[in-house]
């Protein structure tokens, strides 16, 4: 019976070995956003109040042209933290 015997070798060294360059894939990171009108609705939050929050810099929001404001979801969800209480 044939004992099988695997080496490890990293894939670094095989691309050397074979005279292989290494070629940089990037990855562009598709960012969600949501109208003021969704992020109310998911979060129970008024249009208004997103707003305010905007227009003091607590929320970050991006324009598309002179009317269409959008914001991340992720964004939106931080701004709900935690209220801290007391335990018994």
């Amino acid at each position: 019976m044939a004992q099988r015997i695997s080496r490890h070798v990293s894939t670094d060294a095989t691309q050397r070995a074979l005279g292989l360059q290494e070629v940089a894939m990037t990855t562009k990171v598709h960012r969600e956003f949501e109208s003021l009108t969704s992020a109310a609705e998911r979060t129970g939050l008024s249009i208004r109040t997103l707003r305010r929050r905007i227009a003091n810099g607590q929320l970050a929001a991006y324009r598309s042209g002179p009317r269409v404001i959008r914001v991340d979801p992720n964004d939106v969800d931080d701004l709900m933290v935690p209220i801290p209480t007391a335990r018994a």
